[in-house]
């Protein structure tokens, strides 16, 4: 080896393998060395694997705690028959008193229990009837048409209100309102769309005969418009009459809105 480097006066092995020559250090070829990026590698692997266990341990600590949480709780007491009673009694294990004292207990807290509960059912009832009148009258308001029989409006939510009760849905007003929301969308999103002068997903009734007249904004004696034809005042009188407009606020409301959406 001492020849062969001699001989070539490049290259000379050291002990541990590293070749040296030229006054220049270089990698034993050994495989015993690892470049720099390798290591790195390596350490950004094992901090990879670390972490991971590390979350790994948080999940099944929490695990761990919402079971022994779970175990810890107090169980409600098992109701205990008056046949399971009077057996006590008859062993001789509590008197005829406190057994007569439990069974009194047990009947007044599931009396509360059942009260608390069947008010919190009537309390939810009522406001799901709320929720439901207060969407249709929205929906009578903005979409008059879908009480009209022979309107297309109406043959719309016929058809959404059918597709419910055939999928299972009650025949019912919830479903209805849900009909209608099906069909139109949301009250607000309708709101919105007019405020901005865009076409809302109905067509309104209001122009019948001709614009406002002079004295809009007035009204006669029985709270209608001022300035109405016979023909439309009749017109908005069977409308109120079947519910479609609330009053002749509403109708005066609904006509303010179609004579700036045709400005």
């Amino acid at each position: 080896m001492a020849d062969v480097a001699a001989g070539t006066g490049h290259t000379a092995l050291s002990e541990d393998g590293s070749q040296k020559g030229d006054g220049e250090w270089k990698p034993p070829s050994d495989g015993s060395w690892l470049p720099k990026v390798r290591v790195d590698e390596m350490v950004n692997d094992a901090k990879g694997q670390a972490s991971r266990a590390a979350a790994e341990a948080a999940e099944l600590r929490t695990r761990v705690a919402a079971l022994e949480a779970e175990k810890a709780a107090p169980k409600p007491e098992k109701p205990v028959s008056r046949s399971e009673l009077n057996q006590l009694v008859a062993d001789g294990k509590i008197t005829q008193d406190a057994a007569d004292a439990h069974w009194e207990r047990q009947v007044v807290e599931t009396a509360k229990r059942e009260g608390r509960a069947a008010a919190a059912d009537e309390v939810a009832g009522a406001r799901r009837a709320e929720t439901v009148t207060r969407q249709l009258d929205e929906y009578r308001q903005l979409m008059p048409a879908a009480w009209e029989v022979g309107a297309k409006e109406r043959a719309k939510v016929e058809k959404e209100f059918k597709a419910l009760v055939a999928m299972g849905f009650p025949d019912n007003k919830v479903t209805e309102v849900a009909a209608l929301r099906a069909a139109f969308g949301d009250p607000e999103v309708i709101r919105a769309s007019r405020s901005t002068g865009k076409t809302g997903p109905g067509e309104t009734h209001v122009d019948v005969g001709g614009g406002d007249r002079p004295g809009a904004g007035a009204t006669d004696a029985d709270g209608a418009p001022k300035g109405l034809t016979d023909r439309e005042k009749s017109y908005y009188t069977d409308k109120i009459n079947r519910g479609i407009y609330k009053d002749w606020k509403a109708v005066t409301e609904e006509r303010k809105f179609a004579k700036a959406k045709q400005a």
